[in-house]
């Protein structure tokens, strides 16, 4: 798994790097939660995560500071809970497409609503059907960024998940999750200092 990893930090870096002007590479990471799941008729309880996702982002649309913009990000979710009296520990790989509008508040806050189109099923199972109708998943998201300085933004974000599908798709990554990161963002301005 270690070299799906490293696969996943390569492609990333290099989107970053052969992007166009008005890109965005992001850091982020923090906790996902559950309510209690039923997993073949058995309670599953204290079902939470530990999510860490790395990715970049371009600017699509954009007027008056407003702005659209879609990305790429590699998340990784180690996941843990209780299932017939048994502790679990499971690490998942998912493939995610942020969607976002960028609002600003003020010269240094920035509201940022959106979705996450991801894979529903484990990059590491070799049963990956394309086909499969719970393959993919829409988390809806909502953010907060911060401007540091030198574009550099502090974020937090809340994701939830509203899809009615089975139990089993949050077993490995819960319906609600909470994040906090860093975010840096290239403009033409700044080209040259790449």
């Amino acid at each position: 798994m270690k070299k799906r990893h490293f696969l996943f930090f390569f492609i990333f870096t290099a989107f970053e790097v052969i992007a166009q002007p008005d890109r965005t590479i992001f850091l982020n990471s923090g906790f996902s939660f559950n309510n209690n799941l039923q997993l073949n008729a058995a309670k599953v309880t204290n079902s939470k995560g530990y999510v860490l996702t790395y990715g970049g982002s371009l600017t699509v649309f954009s007027v008056k500071e407003k702005y659209v913009s879609i990305g790429i990000a590699g998340k990784t979710i180690f996941a843990s809970g209780v299932r017939n009296a048994e502790k679990f520990n499971v690490v998942t790989l998912r493939l995610v497409f942020p969607l976002k509008m960028v609002f600003p508040l003020t010269e240094k806050w920035l509201v940022s609503p959106g979705f996450n189109f991801q894979n529903n099923i484990d990059l590491n199972d070799p049963d990956f059907r394309l086909g499969y109708k719970n393959l993919w998943r829409l988390d809806y998201s909502v953010g907060m960024k911060y401007l540091l300085k030198n574009q550099w933004f502090m974020t937090t974000k809340v994701k939830l998940n509203l899809q009615n599908i089975p139990d089993v798709f949050f077993f490995n990554d819960p319906k609600f999750a909470l994040l906090v990161g860093i975010e840096k963002s290239f403009f033409k301005d700044t080209k040259n200092n790449l």
